[in-house]
């Protein structure tokens, strides 16, 4: 780990700062297949202590442009990405009629890595206070995350304090010794200066990068599913995004470099139809799971054959016939990384997907065959003036960005603290798992 893994953190949490202040600024999904954008207006009654604001924002104006430059989680051509994101952003400056400066941004991918690690202080039966709080924090350990990471997310699971465990909040509580177990998160630094570069020479100025998985979460996932456990899939174009939450908070996030960009490619090999008339057959006539009726429907393929006047046709069989190995391939992939984390030994086992591929009929049923019979697909949790074509699960991130915008004061930022203590050993997650349920 390096110093500007630190440094970028806290130059972000100052921009977060005047992006409050101001009162309107962006969030901006940039995936595979689109890039959407909400801006959002914060109360102006609360502009005064912004860190301590929980809510009261309004939705302004939404914009969604196809994505280029972008595949698999990784900006590979700078250029067009860049393009994509000045359109979203003018075209939502038109509508409010006021210059953004400030985003928010979710993107998936990265080679996510997660770990725990936990770090305690003396009270010597005093009352806990915020600097023993911050002390505690500051004792946590740095894991070794791999070379080349950047930090994305560092939050408080829980104190304790002496036998008292589960505490949300310690301060003023007494006791001997005040412990803190904390979940990190980091991707590969690459993706994060990607994303970071692309903003920044769009003239914005970045105040957060969340993971994909984690939005998603926060945008499908009920109050008691959170607090229960369950694990969200978010599967978009490019990949499909994972988060584990237990008691409130994602305990781990992973990502499978396979989306529902394979599908559609698959579609227009098996055809030899172009890549856009593959998506609208996946889009208007996929599936999953095939029944007797799909040989009946035939469906036309849209492109003139050898002849003149002659349409090549397929059914809707054959259709499902090309998808459901993709999806299948898909979906065993996120069993296995859900069987690394000890998934299935949680108590709770609740599975909810999301995200444009998630769409397929016959999707649930074949996940709850392949990753367990608690699954249900999600649809973000609505948020006020949310417009009708912006309710889909195709944008469970980005509304779910709006959501973790709003709880600053879920993670920790005092990085100079973490940096202080250097690297040190981790607790494997699912040890840790295994100790608190």
């Amino acid at each position: 780990m390096t110093a500007s893994m630190f440094q970028a953190q806290r130059a972000m949490r100052q921009k977060y700062r005047q992006a409050l202040k101001r009162g309107l600024f962006a969030v901006l999904d940039i995936g595979a297949w689109k890039t959407a954008c909400f801006v959002l207006r914060h109360d102006e009654d609360m502009r005064a202590d912004p860190l301590a604001w929980q809510g009261n924002l309004r939705l302004e104006a939404t914009a969604v442009s196809a994505s280029e430059g972008v595949s698999r989680g990784e900006i590979h051509d700078m250029r067009r990405a860049e393009k994509v994101i000045r359109t979203v952003i003018h075209r939502a400056q038109k509508e409010v009629g006021e210059c953004i400066d400030h985003v928010f941004v979710t993107f998936g991918g990265g080679n996510p890595v997660s770990a725990i690690t936990a770090g305690s202080t003396e009270l010597g039966g005093e009352r806990t206070r915020e600097a023993d709080i911050a002390d505690a924090l500051a004792a946590c350990p740095l894991p070794d995350l791999g070379p080349g990471r950047q930090l994305l997310h560092a939050q408080p699971l829980h104190f304790w304090i002496d036998n008292r465990t589960g505490l949300g909040d310690p301060l003023g509580q007494t006791g001997q010794e005040l412990g803190v177990e904390m979940h990190l998160l980091a991707i590969d630094l690459p993706v994060f200066d990607g994303v970071l570069g692309c903003v920044r020479n769009c003239d914005l100025d970045l105040c957060g990068l969340t993971a994909a998985g984690q939005a998603a979460g926060l945008g499908v996932l009920t109050e008691e599913e959170r607090r229960l456990g369950a694990a969200v899939v978010d599967i978009g174009a490019g990949t499909a995004d994972i988060a584990l939450f237990f008691r409130q908070h994602m305990i781990h996030a992973a990502s499978v470099p396979l989306g529902g960009a394979l599908v559609t490619s698959d579609i227009a090999y098996a055809f030899d139809i172009p890549f856009a008339e593959a998506e609208r057959l996946k889009t208007r006539f996929g599936g999953c799971i095939a029944t007797s009726r799909d040989d009946l429907d035939e469906i036309p393929l849209g492109v003139e054959g050898e002849w003149e006047g002659e349409r090549r046709t397929t059914t809707r069989s054959e259709l499902i016939g090309v998808i459901a190995p993709r999806m299948a391939e898909i979906l065993e992939a996120v069993r296995e990384r859900l069987e690394a984390i000890e998934f299935y030994a949680m108590p709770s086992q609740r599975i909810v997907l999301t995200g444009g591929a998630s769409q397929l009929p016959g999707l649930d049923r074949m996940a709850a065959r392949i990753l367990g019979d608690q699954v249900r697909l999600g649809v973000p949790i609505r948020i006020a003036r949310l417009p009708e074509n912006a309710r889909g699960p195709e944008f469970a991130a980005l509304v779910g960005l709006v959501h973790h915008v709003m709880r600053p004061s879920d993670e920790w930022w005092d990085f100079e603290g973490l940096e202080r203590r250097g690297k040190g050993p981790v607790r494997r997650i699912v040890q840790w798992l295994a100790s608190n349920w």
